[in-house]
This record gives C-alpha cells, sequence and structure tokens, in this order.
C-alpha cells in the first residue's frame, strides 16, 4: 500500500475517532435506554453505541466508499475492495452505562486481512493510541513501548471477561492458574483500552479467551508496534477473525503461555 495513501486514511481515522468520542460524551453520565443483546442480559446496546457507529460508517462511506467496513453493530457492508475497516463504536458499554471512564472508540484498517492501521480513543482522558504498520506506535503523538519487565513475578497482567458462565469458567482458570504468580491482576471490561495498556507499559500482560475482531484489530497492532508480542493461546501467529489472543510486553511472553496452558 502507497505510504501516502494510509498516512491520509490515518488523519482520517484519528479525527473520526475524536469527533465519535465528542458525539459520546455527550451520553456519559446520563440516563440511558440499554437493549440488551443476549438471553443473559449481561450484552446490551446504548443509544450512544448506535448514533458513533452510524456517525463512523457513514463518514468512512463517504470518504473511502469502495471500502468494506466491519462494526460491531451493524455487521459487515461488503465491496470489492480489498480494504476493510473494522470499528468498534463503543468498546466498554457496561463501563460507559455505569458512569466508569474505560471505554474507547476502536477505529482499525486491514488490507486483505492484515491490519495495516490502528487507532483507540479515550475521550474521557483524551488519550489517542495510535499505530501504523511498520512505523510505530504512539499516544498522543508521543511514542510509547512496552514495559521492559522480564519476571510473571513482577507482572500487572488483565484478563478478558466473558458474557456467559461457560465462557466466564474458562477466564476463571486462566486467573487461578497466574493469579498467585503475579504482582497484580486487573480487570477493566474494555478490551481496546487494555490492550493499550500493554503497548503503552501500564500493563505487562493481557488474555482475551473469547473476543470479536473490532475489540481487537486496532489495540492488537499498537500492541506489536510498541514492541510487545500478540499471539494465539498455543503461541502461533494471531488472526484477525480468530481473536483469541494473548498480548504481552514479549519479555514475559513465553512464561505467561507456559503457565496457562499448564
Amino acid at each position: 500500500m502507497d505510504q501516502s495513501i494510509l498516512t491520509e486514511c490515518g488523519k482520517f481515522a484519528t479525527e473520526l475517532a475524536k469527533n465519535a468520542g465528542s458525539l459520546i460524551k455527550k451520553h456519559f453520565e446520563q440516563k440511558l435506554n440499554k437493549t440488551k443483546k443476549d438471553k443473559e442480559e449481561r450484552n446490551f446496546v446504548t443509544r450512544a453505541d448506535l448514533e458513533s457507529e452510524e456517525f463512523i460508517i457513514n463518514s468512512i462511506k463517504k470518504e473511502f466508499p469502495d471500502h468494506n467496513i466491519l462494526a460491531e453493530e451493524s455487521g459487515s457492508l461488503t465491496s470489492l475492495s480489498g480494504f476493510i475497516w473494522i470499528v468498534d463504536p463503543l468498546d466498554g458499554t457496561t463501563n460507559f452505562s455505569r458512569n466508569l471512564p474505560f471505554f474507547t472508540i476502536s477505529i482499525a484498517l486491514a488490507k486483505n486481512d492484515r491490519v495495516i492501521l490502528g487507532i483507540v480513543y479515550q475521550p474521557i482522558n483524551d488519550e489517542l493510541f495510535y499505530a501504523e504498520k511498520g512505523k510505530g506506535a504512539f499516544l498522543n503523538a508521543k511514542r510509547i513501548i512496552v514495559s521492559e519487565n522480564h519476571s510473571l513475578s513482577k507482572s500487572i497482567v488483565s484478563q478478558s471477561f466473558d458474557y456467559s458462565n461457560k465462557k466466564r469458567r474458562d477466564n476463571i482458570k486462566n486467573i487461578q492458574k497466574i493469579f498467585f504468580l503475579i504482582e497484580g491482576f486487573r480487570l477493566l471490561h474494555s478490551t481496546a483500552l487494555e490492550l493499550c495498556y500493554v503497548a503503552s507499559g501500564r500493563y505487562d500482560g493481557y488474555m482475551i479467551s473469547s473476543a470479536n475482531p473490532w475489540d481487537i484489530a486496532a489495540g492488537a497492532l499498537i500492541v506489536e508496534e510498541a514492541g510487545g508480542s500478540v499471539t494465539k493461546f498455543d503461541g502461533t501467529q494471531w488472526e484477525l477473525m480468530r481473536p483469541r489472543i494473548v498480548a504481552t510486553n514479549g519479555l514475559i511472553h513465553k512464561e505467561l503461555l507456559k503457565k496457562i496452558n499448564t
């Protein structure tokens, strides 16, 4: 892909994420109507999710009408292009609905199923995480790198938490295997944000047992461009459409994989 085109896409997506963040902030700490998305009523959508996604999709379609779009609430909008925008209009809806400031807008661009651009915007703290393939990772235009921690015993690690009880049992098994071996455990329930916390050295590792492409696309690239490692649980190359991954600073990766696979 021509670098100038990628840079153009990056500028567009950066502005898009910030504008979507402004839209979402108008709903923050307001009374929300929630519509459940599963029978266990733990996964739901709000008006903020829908407005943010509509704004993002319409903007992409206007700017890049021949590109594909994969978005959380709308599914896949298909064209003949090899480019696909992968959008989570509000990652961390539960936090948002409870007035917890841990939520983001996540926008990624992939070419032939390989992510080449990732943007995660946290509007409350005005933190914009950004990466282009092969160009490094940044937080508000400042270069970021993963932590230099070599030891699992000194690590801060997180785990995604699923909505279904069946999958939560697997989450708990992973946590139990490392809980007494690590320095600390965190659980924010915002996959895109927690991946960026690995990229910026705030976390040392993050386990994602079950997710969707829009949850990980941007954040996984940002981790890699910050010098970290992202793989499947068996240590092989992660896949966009099979987003069950482990992300670390790279230095604790083998040790963490060994413990959770024991």
